[in-house]
């Protein structure tokens, strides 16, 4: 572990992440200031800075931003070293009591294991950006997605249901893409998605459609991971539903690195039955569900690595062909020009674009 570490660049590297807010009583964003400091053999994780713990539920006890500060060391070194006592022992973590990162009692912590970690752990990736010759992690989408509570009239019983039918993009690194459809960084992408046949079988929902969003993937040298998409109907009045998790806002959507691009934030949205009315809305808040009353998220993709007009013409391509990638993202991001027929590139305008002609 030592020996990775010493891998790391000397210096003291800053980062800054957002928790979009700490619940309803708490509405404004969280802030997660680090400073990794590398010396040698040895690393020093300190967050004084970050905000003071808030009345609302976006805070995290000691032991879980000691897990996230693992969670994003060990994402920037050797994949295959093992985590135990002695590959923790030479990180120092300094977690103010009383912020936001070291919450006392009674503080709320119900997002401190989702999106509160993965504002942690993106704050520490983004310190490291320079530091980390493989590459540190561009911004991963955060979990959001909603979730459903009453009694289901059909059984008579209690039912929950969460709408997890389709997940964002992690971030890319160097020589990577972020994967398409990840789960959040705080399982470094392996949560598993919901079966939509299982939760209209357990609960008074239908699924309308589930899929890749076209254009969510932040562009880069190496673009991010595509974010998802879904729409499902409830089927039933008297549910209670909560809209939850993070990057909803500009401050805390996928961020790019060395010339990568963010990636656009999610979006949650409820279309009402009475009316046809859609209502955009906030992240972590509770209300009410009707009959008919549909719900749609979209998910963020993670964010680009390097400047994208860096990327292989050939990749560009394949992620128009795939339906990743629109033919105008291809030109104004990428600029790479793609025939008409979505199928071939225009070599000449590809390289007037790039100024290679």
């Amino acid at each position: 572990m030592r020996s990775e570490i010493g891998k790391l660049r000397d210096g003291t590297y800053h980062g800054e992440r957002f928790l979009v807010n700490g619940s309803a009583v708490h509405p404004d964003p969280v802030k997660v200031v680090v400073e990794v400091t590398v010396d040698g053999e040895d690393v020093t994780v300190d967050f004084t800075g970050s905000d003071a713990q808030v009345a609302g539920i976006g805070n995290s006890p000691y032991a879980n931003t000691v897990a996230c500060t693992y969670v994003a060391i060990f994402g920037v070194i050797d994949p295959e070293l093992r985590m135990n006592a002695g590959s923790t022992a030479p990180i120092r973590i300094v977690a103010p009591p009383g912020s936001a990162v070291n919450a006392r009692p009674p503080a709320g912590t119900t997002l401190s294991t989702m999106p509160m970690a993965e504002t942690i752990v993106e704050a520490i990736w983004m310190a490291l950006a320079d530091a980390a010759p493989r590459g540190s992690n561009a911004g991963w989408a955060s979990i959001c997605l909603f979730c459903q509570e009453g009694v289901w009239e059909q059984t008579g019983a209690p039912f929950v249901s969460a709408g997890a039918f389709a997940f964002g993009g992690s971030g890319a690194t160097l020589g990577a893409d972020g994967w398409d459809g990840l789960g959040s960084v705080t399982g470094m992408g392996g949560s598993q998605s919901q079966d939509a046949e299982l939760v209209e079988m357990t609960s008074p929902v239908t699924v309308l459609g589930f899929g890749l969003r076209q254009d969510s993937a932040g562009p880069g040298r190496w673009r991010g991971g595509g974010g998802g998409w879904n729409r499902y109907r409830i089927d039933q009045g008297g549910v209670r539903c909560l809209h939850w998790g993070g990057g909803s806002s500009e401050e805390s959507k996928p961020y790019g690195l060395h010339g990568g691009h963010p990636a656009a934030p999610h979006r949650g949205e409820v279309t009402r039955a009475a009316d046809g009315g859609v209502e955009v809305i906030p992240i972590n808040s509770l209300f009410e569900l009707e009959k008919g009353d549909i719900l749609s998220t979209v998910e963020a993709g993670g964010g680009g690595y390097g400047d994208p007009a860096e990327r292989d013409p050939a990749a560009v391509l394949e992620d128009v062909r795939s339906g990743l990638v629109s033919i105008e993202s291809a030109e104004r991001d990428y600029r790479v020009a793609i025939d008409a027929d979505g199928r071939s590139i225009d070599q000449t305008k590809t390289a007037e674009l790039r100024g290679t002609a």
